[in-house]
């Protein structure tokens, strides 16, 4: 592909791209963002967390691996000094 042409689909890729793109805001720096979730509990949260997951592992082409809790992979650290640094 000679230069001319790469740069033409680039730059048509770059327009389709930009195509999709949402109106944007411009807000002074500094400015707090709205909370997005007031709304809702505790449950809708973690169901909106859930279905964002589920669609981004879909997104990379992977399952989701459902295992029961005990088949977790874990590691266990045992501490066995206290620190001496801590407050109290």
């Amino acid at each position: 592909m000679s230069d001319q042409s790469e740069q033409e689909a680039r730059a048509r890729r770059a327009a389709r791209r930009r195509a999709t793109w949402g109106p944007g805001e411009w807000v002074p720096l500094g400015t707090p963002k709205p909370p997005l979730h007031d709304d809702a509990t505790p449950e809708e949260r973690l169901g909106r967390l859930w279905q964002l997951t589920c669609q981004v592992w879909a997104f990379a082409g992977k399952e989701i691996q459902r295992l029961p809790r005990h088949e977790w992979p874990i590691e266990v650290f045992e501490i066995e000094h206290a620190r001496t640094d801590a407050p109290g």
